[in-house]
């Protein structure tokens, strides 16, 4: 049975039923509510990290200490270990307030690390030596959903994040410098409250045309409603003039990851469904991509650029390098295409090439050399560890990668002291109905000499 939202509550419903809940008046009837309303679903699912977490007695008093500073909590000075667990355990920066809890909205993305960030941080840790990330120079090189970046962020490294896909390097710059300002709230509620008022209505943008079912097109990675909604708020951010560069980019992040909330795909852009899925019809509603509002460590910074341009490599110099590169043939370009498409702006799209395909691929594709067999991606792997210029390079792979475990610590060697910690894990499901198949992580240190 098809469903249909309410644009007020984003509820569901029967048509027989939305109509007669449209009759009566609606308990969540401002922007603002609808917001704290969202944002009290998402925080239910494993699509947001609260970064209020319990406090583990096993940390050391100096990792105590770090957390009092991030969180910004004085008196721990001179105080014992289980004197500062009480004041953390009785902080009222207080998670009872919707609005002090931190949220952020990640992508369903091949290869996320989000399951992973402890033991790989963890790890990193232990090989350096170094009790926190605290005022070093970090790299994440392959930055993909942006949540290693911001992770390094929230523990106040100096970030150099990077990513050759146009739509990751924008959330990344999101998650690794942008603030929540009230200037973007005051723009993310502006665009909202248009769309709440069906000023999108006549819109016919490139979404639309090109990826939903309008007219003669058959692609379906977006509903009408949904495509119009995406390139409407898109066209209007390009005509906001009172906005900074990590403003911008802020709330281009977050349209970005408010259109894959409600893309109809199986997880990846690779295909569309032929039916539009629950998900799916549901209205986009354009929320932040997070709510920090603490300055990321000064000369943070995210490039745009294919990893292995040596002009790039050698414009940075770093204390530890975190590479996550493809680990199979498959190219990202072409899984996330769409996310693409809606992070470049209006004016460039109007010189776009011609889409190939079913689905619509652009021409311009970036293709990685790092999903390629053989000599192409171990020499593209022997130049990075060759060229990077820092002491530690980590790097997540898997058992199913295109490069064995044993050659790729052989490339290693050739640049210092090599070693890898394995553990068990689940590989990633493009479709829920797809079996689970255990597999081996793979984390690689070159300590480089």
């Amino acid at each position: 049975m098809v469903k249909y939202s309410c644009e007020t509550c984003q509820k569901t419903f029967a048509q027989k039923s939305l109509e007669d809940h449209l009759n009566r008046p609606c308990k969540k009837d401002t922007i603002e509510a609808l917001i704290e309303e969202k944002v009290k679903e998402v925080s239910k699912t494993d699509e947001t990290i609260e970064i209020e977490e319990s406090i583990d007695s096993k940390k050391t008093r100096k990792e105590l200490i770090a957390i009092c500073k991030e969180k910004s909590i004085k008196g721990y000075s001179g105080k014992k270990k289980n004197e500062i667990l009480k004041l953390l355990s009785t902080d009222t920066t207080d998670i009872t307030n919707i609005n002090d809890v931190e949220k952020i909205y990640r992508l369903n993305y091949i290869g996320s690390k989000f399951k992973l960030l402890e033991w790989i941080t963890n790890n990193m840790k232990e090989k350096t030596g170094w009790p926190s990330f605290d005022n070093k120079i970090i790299g994440d090189l392959f930055a993909g959903t942006g949540i290693v970046s911001y992770h390094f962020r929230k523990n106040m490294a100096r970030v150099i994040s990077n990513d050759a896909e146009l739509y990751s390097s924008i959330i990344t710059h999101a998650f690794t410098r942008s603030l929540y300002t009230d200037n973007c709230k005051k723009i993310i509620d502006l665009l909202q409250l248009d769309i709440q008022e069906n000023k999108h209505s006549t819109t016919n943008g490139f979404i639309t045309t090109h990826y939903s079912p309008q007219g003669s097109n058959e692609r379906k990675f977006f509903t009408i409603e949904n495509a119009k909604r995406i390139d409407y708020i898109r066209n209007k951010l390009e005509t906001i003039k009172d906005i900074s560069e990590d403003e911008y980019k802020f709330i281009l992040a977050s349209i970005l990851i408010s259109a894959d909330a409600v893309s109809n795909v199986p997880a990846v852009y690779g295909c569309f469904l032929k039916n539009f899925k629950t998900k799916a019809v549901k209205n986009l509603t354009l929320l932040p991509i997070h709510n920090n509002t603490i300055f990321a460590v000064d000369g943070s910074h995210t490039y745009h650029s294919d990893v292995l341009n040596v002009d790039f490599i050698r414009s940075f110099e770093s204390d530890l390098v975190y590479l996550d590169p493809p680990y199979n043939e498959r190219q990202y370009s072409k899984n996330y295409f769409p996310l693409n498409i809606i992070a470049k702006t209006p004016e460039i799209l109007l010189s776009e090439l011609p889409l190939k395909g079913k689905t619509g691929i652009p021409t311009d594709c970036f293709i990685s050399p790092f999903c390629k067999k053989g000599d192409t991606v171990e020499n593209a792997f022997d130049l990075l560890f060759r060229e990077l210029k820092t002491k530690w390079v980590f790097l997540s792979y898997n058992s199913e990668s295109i490069v064995s475990k044993e050659k790729m610590l052989d490339i290693m060697k050739k640049y210092g002291t090599a070693s890898v910690i394995e553990r068990d894990y689940k590989r990633f499901k493009s479709f829920e109905y797809n079996k689970d198949v255990d597999i081996k992580e793979y984390l690689f240190c070159l300590h480089k000499t």
